[in-house]
């Protein structure tokens, strides 16, 4: 390919449309990637499931909310100091209800921390996607018949309309069978983190497969992410331990953004404790949009990285381009033949042409010669011995020729 100019036949938005409905149909037809859905929904309930279970053993299984406001609603802890014979019992009581209390936050933080990095990794699948159109895009834009902008323009639409079809249909399958507070804020909040997470993993698996040539490496890449991400969001440790030359890698993480949002959000509403939170509501929110800005950037990212590394374009050579082309290529190898041939002449340092004239000259008036009979005869077969010497050096010489040529 060369860097040829010239427009697009069709304009950006005949481009973006006809990807689109590739894709669409492609998407429709790969039974795969329709499963994935399903199987993405089902591991969000998996991960309510078990935090049912470690929170509230089958045994002694109580609501969540009864944990949950467990200290809240009880003045125990809070018993003035006195000799009272009951303290002892009461204190007791105390510390149950702060065990009781503390374990089931850390279970509830450690369940969200897995609906937040089971949405992410799911977005894994877009590596060997991005990778499989990739072959596509690199034939088709170098035949100039759709640009880099149409094709990330079709990815980033993919991409939005499935982190909101996820906003709405994965939010259920996790927010309501792990009991989390029945607030439409709330649950707002953590259905635009859903969709955010959704989106911005699925913008890191577009650029790394839009960087990285090799899809072995580019899913190695993303996993690297995923544990990069993991270690500094605030869940293993806190943000306030990490040192303050990297805290970059902190305010950097999606997981971060994504992971304080839900967390945070069961703290809105009023609708289960009768209280409200100290955590203001457009806090929470501006992580959720600052989830999509992440995703945003990082397709402008690709989007260069794709425009730098396909920039090229093969030439229109016309209506008689395959003719034109073959005539171009016998002019080049005739110039190489006459090339090499000269250079072949130079090298032996012979001008067979010219010695082949004068010895012929020379023999042929020998024969010619005023001398007796057998000498004449003695001639004519020394003519006939050079002829077929010459034809046979002639022969050895265009082979030794040929092979310099092609060697």
């Amino acid at each position: 390919a060369t860097g040829c100019g010239g427009e697009y036949p069709n304009s950006l938005w005949t481009q973006v449309g006809v990807l689109v409905c590739r894709q669409y149909t492609i998407d429709m037809r790969d039974f795969g990637y329709k499963f994935t859905w399903f199987f993405n929904g089902f591991v969000l309930a998996l991960n309510a499931s078990t935090y049912l279970l470690v929170a509230q053993p089958p045994l002694n299984a109580q609501p969540a909310p009864v944990y949950r406001d467990a200290f809240a609603a009880s003045q125990i802890c809070n018993l003035p100091a006195s000799a009272d014979s009951a303290l002892f019992a009461d204190a007791i009581t105390c510390g149950e209800t702060l065990v009781n209390v503390t374990s089931v936050e850390y279970a509830s933080k450690g369940f969200l921390f897995l609906v937040i990095n089971a949405l992410f990794i799911n977005e894994a699948v877009h590596v060997p996607s991005v990778m499989f159109d990739k072959r596509f895009f690199a034939r088709e834009h170098g035949a100039r018949a759709y640009s880099s902008l149409a094709w990330h323009l079709t990815w980033l639409i993919k991409l939005a309309l499935t982190a909101a079809i996820k906003l709405i249909l994965y939010t259920p399958c996790f927010y309501f069978l792990g009991q989390l507070r029945l607030d439409f804020t709330a649950y707002a909040a953590a259905a635009f983190a859903t969709g955010g997470m959704s989106f911005a993993g699925s913008a890191v698996a577009l650029l790394l497969a839009a960087v990285i040539p090799s899809l072995g490496a580019a899913s190695t890449a993303f996993g690297c992410a995923v544990l990069l991400y993991q270690n500094v969001c605030g869940f293993f440790l806190p943000i306030s331990a990490i040192p303050p030359y990297l805290i970059w890698l902190a305010w950097s993480s999606v997981f971060t953004y994504g992971y304080h949002a839900i967390m945070n959000s069961q703290q809105l509403g009023s609708a289960m404790t009768g209280g409200g939170s100290s955590i203001e509501e457009r806090q929470v929110f501006t992580f959720n949009v600052l989830l999509f800005v992440w995703g945003l950037l990082f397709h402008g990212v690709a989007f260069l990285a794709t425009r730098a590394l396909h920039s090229k374009h093969a030439c229109d050579l016309g209506r008689d381009g395959p003719l034109a082309l073959a005539s171009a290529e016998e002019g080049e190898e005739a110039l190489k033949e006459d090339a090499a041939a000269m250079r072949w002449a130079l090298i032996k340092n012979v001008a067979l042409p010219d010695r082949k004239h004068d010895r012929w000259a020379q023999m042929l008036a020998d024969v010619y010669r005023n001398e007796p009979p057998t000498e004449k005869i003695g001639r004519l077969r020394n003519l006939y011995l050079y002829l077929n010497l010459t034809a046979a050096r002639e022969r050895d010489t265009k082979k030794q020729q040929k092979s310099w040529i092609h060697g």
